[in-house]
């Protein structure tokens, strides 16, 4: 499982942040290091907060 983890300054950019941390897990592939190790079912969340709301897709 890989996982970023944004923080927005409002409420409304937080689906935004979510979809920029989606392209950053894949733009700097992060799961390299694991499909190396013979993983093959990784799963990928971005994750936003603002104060006490969370977003993941």
């Amino acid at each position: 499982m890989i996982l970023e983890l944004k923080s927005a300054k409002k409420y409304s950019d937080m689906k935004s942040l979510c979809h920029q941390a989606l392209e950053q897990i894949e733009e700097r592939d992060y799961a390299a290091s694991l499909r190396t190790e013979g993983y093959q079912n990784i799963k990928k969340y971005g994750i936003c907060f603002y104060k006490k709301e969370c977003l993941v897709l």
